[in-house]
């Protein structure tokens, strides 16, 4: 059988180890394009309802370091991510602080993760965040 034009190697690789017809592929792979590009709309039609502004979803990688990594009956103690840097001289405070205010705009860092029904998502902090509060400094 003659393969279609528009047949995708990667399509014709998944359809032979499924052991289907690849036509049906392209045609599930057409139907499941064609239901995201209606979420997406969706999205942003509730995006401009709401003024304009539509809340960031979390990263898969998001929701892991929020849950953590380990289901609750493994019992696995809560890691503790740090982050540490040295440098050759000391950095001024304020300096650091000028630094990663900017990072303060995104909500990945601003904000707090909680689990709701629909699963996470961020919250927006009640009062600005002081990123003094998130540096040590060590001599």
């Amino acid at each position: 059988a003659r393969r279609p034009a528009v047949m995708d190697d990667a399509l014709t690789r998944v359809a032979v180890m499924v052991g289907v017809d690849p036509v049906v592929v392209v045609a599930a792979a057409t139907l499941l394009l064609a239901v995201a590009v209606r979420v997406v709309c969706r999205r942003r039609q509730a995006a401009a309802a709401a003024g304009g502004k539509r809340a960031r979803s979390m990263s898969f990688s998001s929701q892991v370091m929020a849950r953590g990594g380990f289901p609750e009956d493994v019992g696995v103690p809560e890691p503790i991510v740090n982050g540490i840097i040295y440098l050759d001289k000391p950095l001024d405070a304020a300096a650091a602080r000028k630094a990663l205010s900017p990072l303060l705009q995104y909500s990945r860092f601003a904000s707090t993760p909680i689990q709701t029904i629909a699963g996470w998502k961020f919250v927006e902090p009640q009062a600005p965040v002081d990123v003094g509060d998130h540096l040590t400094e060590r001599r």
